[in-house]
């Protein structure tokens, strides 16, 4: 969990030296980029708990042994929603 929030923060720091977007290194930023962090860990576990639940252990045929390709998208699934209600109506 420490790692995904230090690489998440990481990048983010990054593309700020690059000058890409409009952004600066506040605390609101940084909230929010740990935040999102948390948001895609948490879907993550909630999946896997639903998987766990139900008994599955592959979502589909295209990864076997992985998981399936839900185990690859479950964070963004709960993550991109989020992020979006956070930007549109914070």
């Amino acid at each position: 969990m420490v790692g995904s929030f230090i690489l998440s923060i990481v990048p983010f720091v990054l593309v700020l030296n690059f000058n890409y977007l409009d952004l600066e290194l506040n605390l609101n930023n940084i909230i929010f980029c740990l935040l999102i962090s948390l948001i895609s860990q948490l879907g993550d576990l909630f999946i896997s708990y639903i998987k766990r639940k139900a008994n599955i252990k592959d979502t589909g045929n295209l990864l076997p042994g992985h998981g399936g390709i839900l185990d690859r998208v479950d964070g963004i699934i709960f993550a991109v929603p989020f992020s979006y209600f956070l930007l549109k109506f914070i």
